[in-house]
């Protein structure tokens, strides 16, 4: 996860997608049971509020662009409006 703010649902998409990937890979480490492997599950949501407690905000359009990809668009309001987007 990049420590920078994200001002596009592309550079978004990509980190999503990195994190994701190495979540997916220390899932197949052999000492993660099969208990341990929800753990490694992120969907966009719980990505932006990581994003958010981690690293940036992504701006609001960016994140609002980004999870039209997954959700519909009054779940993608009722995400956004728990934000103080600035």
């Amino acid at each position: 996860m990049t420590n920078k703010n994200i001002t596009s649902a592309d550079q978004l998409m990509i980190d999503y997608a990195l994190y994701v990937g190495q979540l997916a890979i220390e899932a197949l480490e052999p000492e993660v049971t099969s208990d341990d492997f929800v753990s490694y599950i992120v969907d966009p949501e719980e990505y932006i509020d990581l994003t958010n407690e981690l690293a940036e905000l992504p701006s609001r359009e960016a994140a609002k662009d980004f999870l039209s990809r997954f959700y519909k668009s009054e779940q993608i309001e009722e995400f956004l409006s728990r934000y103080n987007w600035e």
